[in-house]
């Protein structure tokens, strides 16, 4: 807030408001879902690294990842197409100026429905895997980052600057830890594939969900159809798709028979 206001941002008190009491609650509710999923994966590959089963441990991290982004890329599209109307519904009282900087808020903040629970999944896994110290220093650097950024773009946008600063740090901190686990576990092109198709799947929904939003008026009513309907076509399209489900033929991992290429490097 001192910092909104050292940059002539009258209205700081109540934009951090909007911010951090309005947005952040309905963005940490998806987050706190799928980063129960992360939290579920260290007992598994810690005991997979105990074993040194290289192949074990691309298996569960792989079908985490799948997890963590099949949930939290439904919640990413719906959030962004329906940020006007939660808002609309969920805060009545506000100004319609209140209600867009909530709304447009909200629609930066979802891209850490995805970077931030993904972050914590590669910490998790790295952590299992005896990475804690490359997760702290990464998380270090990324926060120092976040702080120029942030002084930087406060400037400039005021309080959308302090959001963009947020997403600049999960997004950041989740791609290092992606390359960490990458250079730990190797590549895994069925599952860059499979999340492509996620992805894909998450585009179509929201697509779909245009027409409704033209035509029904009631902000209520929009909310209730397009969420039902954008739910069924997205789960549709990931079963189809074969994003989501059991897979036809099992995975061709390439591992040595010796033990894990970090148990060497030690």
């Amino acid at each position: 807030v001192r910092l909104l206001l050292f940059f002539g941002n009258e209205n700081a008190a109540a934009d951090y408001g909007l911010f951090s009491g309005s947005v952040n609650t309905l963005i940490n509710m998806p987050i706190a879902v799928a980063l129960s999923l992360a939290s579920a994966t260290i007992p598994s590959i810690s005991y997979f690294y105990a074993l040194s089963s290289a192949q074990n441990i691309k298996e569960s991290s792989s079908k985490s990842v799948k997890n963590v982004l099949f949930i939290s890329c439904a919640c990413f599209f719906g959030l962004f197409m329906l940020s006007g109307e939660m808002i609309e519904i969920l805060y009545p009282s506000f100004e319609s100026g209140q209600a867009e900087r909530a709304a447009l808020l909200l629609r930066i903040c979802a891209v850490n429905t995805i970077t931030a629970p993904l972050c914590a999944l590669y910490v998790a896994v790295l952590q299992a895997l005896d990475r804690g110290n490359t997760c702290l220093k990464t998380s270090f650097l990324c926060l120092l980052l976040r702080v120029i950024a942030m002084i930087g773009l406060c400037f400039r946008a005021g309080i959308v600057g302090v959001a963009l600063s947020w997403v600049i740090f999960y997004a950041l901190n989740m791609l290092i830890n992606c390359a960490f686990h990458k250079k730990l576990l190797g590549r895994d092109k069925e599952l860059v594939k499979n999340n492509m198709k996620i992805l894909f799947c998450g585009v179509i929904m929201s697509l779909s969900l245009i027409l409704p939003k033209i035509l029904i008026k009631d902000a209520l009513l929009k909310m209730i159809i397009c969420s039902a309907a954008g739910a069924g076509i997205y789960c549709a399209l990931c079963f189809l798709t074969g994003a989501i489900g059991k897979r036809r033929e099992e995975r061709a991992v390439k591992t040595r028979k010796r033990s894990l290429k970090w148990r060497n490097s030690k």
